[in-house]
């Protein structure tokens, strides 16, 4: 339900061959809450694309008819990335603590 997607959320709409022939003044108000610059059903085998963002004054893509459409587009979001994983715990069960020799390691030079 198109209409209890929270704002700033994307929809990613395609329909291939048919679908929007049929379509109401509901279904065509919660596209439009995407962007959607749609006036009315589609006439049938005519395929619809729509990338839009909830709350969006105009759709990131949009196309109607063909019967293949592509869209390319930026998203308007950051990502982070991601945290690098813990380190893993020694044989003991306890993490080695800061400074300590890990196995393998050279030792480290004692201060004079």
């Amino acid at each position: 339900d198109l209409m209890n997607v929270p704002e700033g959320h994307l929809a990613l709409i395609a329909l291939k061959d048919s679908g929007l022939e049929n379509i109401d003044n509901g279904a065509l108000s919660a596209l439009r809450q995407f962007g959607s610059t749609l006036r009315g059903p589609l006439k049938e085998r005519e395929g619809y694309l729509l990338i839009g963002e909830k709350g969006g004054n105009k759709p990131l893509a949009e196309q109607i008819g063909g019967r293949e459409l592509l869209a390319e587009v930026n998203l308007p979001y950051k990502v982070n990335s991601p945290q690098p994983p813990p380190r893993p715990f020694s044989a003991g069960g306890s993490r080695p603590a800061a400074g300590a020799a890990v196995a393998g390691a050279a030792p480290r030079a004692s201060p004079m």
